[in-house]
């Protein structure tokens, strides 16, 4: 499955960021997470939404990328996009 990448917004906890693309999004949110030192319980809820507002994925706590939103999700269910080994993102 490709991934999409068009323009695209990364909703963390209400504060929207334009990011270019879902890789790029769970880079910021790996980047936020780090910087606030937020652990599993307070972390910030993270959504990708489209340029017409749907919810098209939403980031866990590890940096794993899933479909749909937070309240869609299932145990069997597979990644969009898989967590970045333990290094800086490239994406600024």
């Amino acid at each position: 499955m490709s991934l999409p990448t068009m323009p695209l917004i990364l909703d963390l906890g209400g504060k929207q960021y334009p990011v270019p693309s879902i890789e790029a999004a769970r880079d910021l949110f790996v980047r936020a997470r780090n910087i606030a030192e937020a652990g599993v319980s307070n972390v910030t809820p993270a959504e990708i939404v489209d340029p017409v507002g749907r919810i098209i994925a939403h980031i866990s706590y590890n940096g794993r990328v899933w479909p749909g939103s937070m309240r869609d999700w299932k145990p069997d269910q597979q990644p969009l996009l898989e967590a970045r080994a333990h290094r800086e993102p490239e994406w600024r």
